[in-house]
């Protein structure tokens, strides 16, 4: 018997409410009459699930969420991971499961296991995506990526490092100049009246003393760079843009602390060859086929700072002139 097949015909977008490059590129997915389903993360409730399993194969795979259509996930022909993915389905109230058992031990417990349910099926619809989908920009499970990782197979791949350590103290530590930034991802927190956000900053040289316990913080040998570079990647191509961040005192050591009064000059750079194939086997050996990544010049040698999978690429894009919203819209749309 001869088995028909479907032709699947949706865009599948994962992002969040606020993020703007998400919004141009279906900008362009809108002028080029393409069918996309968005799931921001952030506002999306999902309400119900349907998979059916048939002699082994999916047969149904539909997500259903709050005032919106239902998504057939078997009809997804592309998928862009940009950032959260989709929404953990919600768990109900405690007092329901309370009236149910009439324990709060038991309630607490069976809440647990709820948790744990829904946490296993949200798990399985990501990897669903990544395995089931042939086009696919970032994903769920490379969402995220150690740094200290990061920094060891950039390595491998003949991409210098800075000298970096992991410390709780300085004892027996040279007085080199020292910056520190997070092992993670940045932090971003807020309250009514501040935020706050953890940046690359230098190490003042009198706080590298003998007498300083502090919790297991990264350390880098500073580089006094010429410029730094931004590098969209996108499928095996490298979109570069030089940063001259150094002449200015308030961006010298991290350029994030945007100088809105002065901004930085920001051009069009080619990387050397192999460097680039250096950055492709990198991207390749770390699993990721999507990226912003950060490096820096200095006499002749480029040095890998890290590579964020759900990175910002807007300002590269237009200051740039690649129209990269563009570009991802086309690759997800042919």
């Amino acid at each position: 018997m001869v088995k028909k097949f479907k032709l699947k015909k949706t865009i599948l977008i994962l992002s969040q409410k606020s993020d703007i490059s998400t919004n141009r590129v279906i900008d362009y997915l809108i002028a080029s009459q393409k069918d996309f389903y968005r799931v921001n993360v952030d506002s999306d409730r999902l309400v119900d699930v349907r998979l059916d399993f048939e002699e082994g194969e999916v047969t149904k795979f539909i997500l259903y969420f709050e005032n919106k259509a239902p998504l057939d996930l078997n009809d997804v022909y592309s998928c862009w991971y940009r950032r959260g993915g989709i929404p953990m389905f919600p768990l109900p109230e405690m007092k329901d499961i309370y009236e149910l058992f009439k324990s709060e031990k038991i309630s607490l417990k069976s809440r647990e296991h709820l948790y744990a349910e829904s946490r296993e099926l949200h798990e399985y619809i990501h990897w669903y995506l990544e395995t089931h989908i042939e086009k696919t920009i970032g994903s769920q499970s490379s969402a995220h990526i150690n740094k200290l990782k990061q920094l060891t197979v950039a390595n491998s791949c003949g991409l210098p490092i800075p000298e970096t350590k992991i410390l709780t103290n300085f004892k027996n530590t040279s007085k080199a100049t020292l910056i520190t930034k997070s092992i993670q991802d940045i932090l971003h927190a807020q309250d009514d009246i501040n935020r706050y956000m953890y940046f690359t900053e230098d190490v003042p040289a009198d706080d590298i003393n003998d007498s300083i316990q502090f919790y297991p913080s990264l350390f880098q040998h500073k580089i006094e760079k010429e410029y730094e570079i931004r590098i969209f990647y996108l499928h095996g191509t490298c979109y570069s843009m030089a940063i001259f961040s150094q002449a200015d005192a308030k961006t010298q050591t991290d350029f994030r602390k945007y100088n809105f009064d002065k901004p930085n000059r920001n051009v069009p750079y080619k990387l050397p060859v192999d460097v680039e194939e250096k950055i492709v086997s990198f991207m390749h050996k770390i699993n990721l086929n999507c990226g912003s990544l950060d490096l820096i010049y200095t006499k002749g040698q480029y040095y890998f700072l890290e590579v964020n999978p759900v990175g910002q690429f807007g300002a590269v894009s237009q200051a740039c002139s690649y129209n990269l919203e563009s570009k991802i819209a086309e690759y997800l749309s042919n």
